[in-house]
């Protein structure tokens, strides 16, 4: 199958297409065999924006032609294109999990800065892998990092859920997955459920409250801005804060589970192909609840960002997954980015000799 990014958060090293803080993939030639039933394209996440339809246009991509789209988990990094995707492309289904309608989430990790440069030399303009703190002194202050890894302060929460209005009234198109499902005889959508290995350090930051949607249909959200630097429109901030206004408080946050996500896999001749675009539950666990429900015990590619943030641990982190990995999948390729931060890359890169970092534009083969 052929994999091509539509957006990420790393810039095509040569063609002007659009870059933010979010993923979308899309996949296709899928079966090679044409007798066997499975669709031939795929369109996974969308971003945060629009960005990624008007990257497809760019690169050729008609996504008209898709049979099926995909939401990995709730985050506006991944969610943020549904307006856009319901006004162009609404008579295509999407399916994602039923949780998402009536979620709220929320990130207490401080916020991005608008550019950097990151490790690779691209300039990642939207990228959300540094933190920000209130000085470049504080900034390079190793104590002050540790601190604030250590002790996320949830008082200054950021909303970081879906559109909730999009979710609102007759939805034909929204398809909820509640338990691992297979689409076809080939492709399973699965909620990881191990949790043998660590999951993502980072996702101490991270809340979710979960309740009835009650927000108002007034506002329409198909009309979205361009991509900015809090990767949220300003009509998902409206729609977001009337819904903190009217139906629960932010307050009541919990750590988030993430039951809300969901791993795209793939049974191929040469094993399996797991897309899973961000890892909070752990990439290993993650390969680990594929290969229980499909029966398939061979790895032939992992696909998406590990959720390794910049921080004090993250080169621990990095090493104890390389290790594992290693010692369980030597064999099989990596390709990860967005939510994996330069540090950990240039470490996965380094020691893995199947592993490539994707970018907007990039076209793998798997």
């Amino acid at each position: 199958m052929r994999i091509t990014f539509l957006v990420d958060n790393l810039p095509h090293p040569t063609l002007p297409l659009l870059t933010e803080h979010g993923l979308s993939m899309y996949i296709d030639q899928i079966t090679p065999n044409s007798s066997l039933l499975t669709p031939n394209s795929i369109l996974c996440d969308m971003g945060a924006s629009g960005a990624y339809i008007k990257n497809a246009k760019a690169l050729g991509i008609d996504l008209n032609a898709c049979h099926w789209a995909f939401l990995s988990h709730a985050h506006a990094d991944h969610t943020g294109g549904l307006g856009k995707w319901i006004a162009q492309y609404g008579h295509i289904p999407v399916y994602a999990s039923h949780h998402i309608p009536a979620l709220q989430c929320y990130s207490s990790r401080p916020k991005q800065v608008a550019s950097h440069k990151s490790s690779f030399g691209h300039f990642d303009k939207l990228s959300d892998r540094i933190l920000l703190t209130e000085s470049t002194k504080r900034l390079n202050d190793s104590t002050t990092k540790q601190q604030e890894f250590d002790s996320p302060e949830r008082s200054d929460l950021r909303y970081i859920g879906p559109d909730l209005n999009l979710f609102h009234g007759h939805t034909p198109w929204f398809k909820p997955i509640e338990q691992n499902t297979w689409l076809t005889p080939h492709i399973a959508l699965v909620h990881p459920t191990c949790n043998q290995y660590p999951k993502p350090l980072g996702n101490k930051y991270l809340t979710v409250v979960e309740g009835q949607c009650k927000v108002s249909a007034e506002a329409s959200l198909l009309d979205y801005a361009e991509p900015q630097p809090d990767f949220m429109s300003e009509a998902n901030k409206v729609a977001s804060q009337r819904f903190n206004d009217s139906a629960i408080q932010p307050e009541r946050s919990e750590n988030d589970p993430f039951l809300h996500e969901i791993a795209l896999c793939f049974v191929t001749p040469k094993g399996l192909v797991i897309v899973s675009c961000c890892s909070h539950h752990g990439a290993l666990n993650t390969i680990e609840s594929c290969m229980e429900f499909t029966g398939c015990n061979t790895l032939h590619a992992y696909i998406g960002g590990l959720h390794f943030v910049d921080s004090p641990q993250v080169e621990a982190e990095t090493t104890s997954f390389i290790n594992d990995w290693l010692t369980l999948y030597p064999n099989a390729y990596l390709y990860t980015g967005h939510c994996t931060c330069p540090r950990a890359a240039t470490l996965l890169k380094a020691h893995l000799s199947h592993c490539h970092t994707f970018y907007t534009g990039n076209v793998v083969e798997v």
